[in-house]
């Protein structure tokens, strides 16, 4: 596979959505005023085209500063800081933290966002319990093995490490119980008596 891991975050190209929100808002605002303009000066000829640009320039200015104030206050609040929590959040389950999102939002898409990773880290959690669980119990399948060539040589030690063995297996039977994978746990973690 090419490149480095883990790739570097993109957050620094592009345009923010503020920026776009802007300038959209502004080419909005500029092209309404115009268009009243020419309105303008259908119905009142008398008035020459200079006039009418300074007359509505304050009101673009003054109406454009304002609409463009809260919509920026109001995309930073509203969907700014929950994307960038949820980039965070994301960046750092991609470095193996499997915790849950917890975002304050009134926003249905932002709070569906944050339910479908919370979902996604779920099921990443089980399958890593799942797998950590069946490689207990392959685990104990070899220290079985061991334990019965081990037996022949140092039947104290062997008494040790079964004690030990048993508190394991029944750690782990307690675990699978829980886990749709505990029939086949169990069924490996039967104790096989030593010879």
């Amino acid at each position: 596979m090419s490149g480095a891991y883990p790739p570097k975050p993109s957050a620094q190209m592009g345009r923010s959505l503020s920026s776009v929100t802007a300038l959209w808002t502004a080419v909005a605002i500029a092209l309404i005023m115009a268009g009243y303009a020419v309105f303008q000066k259908a119905l009142g000829p008398e008035m020459s085209w200079q006039d009418l640009f300074f007359q509505h320039l304050w009101h673009v200015v003054l109406l454009g500063g304002v609409i463009q104030l809260v919509c920026w206050l109001l995309l930073r609040h509203l969907l700014g800081q929950p994307l960038n929590q949820i980039y965070l959040h994301l960046y750092a389950v991609g470095k193996g933290h499997l915790d849950s999102i917890h975002i304050s939002s009134n926003i249905r898409k932002i709070r569906s966002i944050s339910e479908g990773i919370n979902l996604m880290v779920w099921r990443m959690r089980q399958i890593s319990e799942l797998k950590a669980l069946s490689s207990s119990c392959q685990e104990i399948r070899m220290i079985k093995k061991q334990m019965h060539r081990l037996a022949e040589h140092d039947p104290q030690l062997a008494t040790i490490v079964t004690e030990q063995l048993e508190l394991l297996e029944k750690n782990l039977l307690e675990l699978s119980a829980e886990e749709p994978a505990g029939d086949a746990c169990q069924e490996t973690t039967r104790r096989e008596p030593l010879p």
